[in-house]
């Protein structure tokens, strides 16, 4: 299950700060990590703080908007804000 809606046939793009680019989907926030699979199936460990500040709103907001899910959004927040 993904934490986030595809914005294109796979994931979305993801950007570095360093302006590389990925596309991969947002499979969970760990820690400060973002978790991210790739369309091959890779999965890669990408520190938040290292991506473009666009994609570190875009988290955010994705956990905000699990906020007003409910109590199984509580269980997601607690993983994306790496207390689960």
């Amino acid at each position: 299950m993904s934490a986030c809606s595809l914005a294109t046939s796979f994931g979305r793009e993801w950007t570095s700060v360093a302006g590389t680019t990925i596309e991969a989907e947002l499979v969970r926030v760990h820690l400060d990590n973002a978790i991210l699979k790739k369309k091959d199936g890779k999965e890669l460990v990408v520190p938040i703080a290292k991506l473009s500040l666009a994609d570190q709103k875009f988290l955010s907001e994705q956990a905000s908007s699990v906020a007003t899910s409910g109590a199984t959004g509580a269980k997601i927040i607690k993983s994306l804000t790496g207390e689960l």
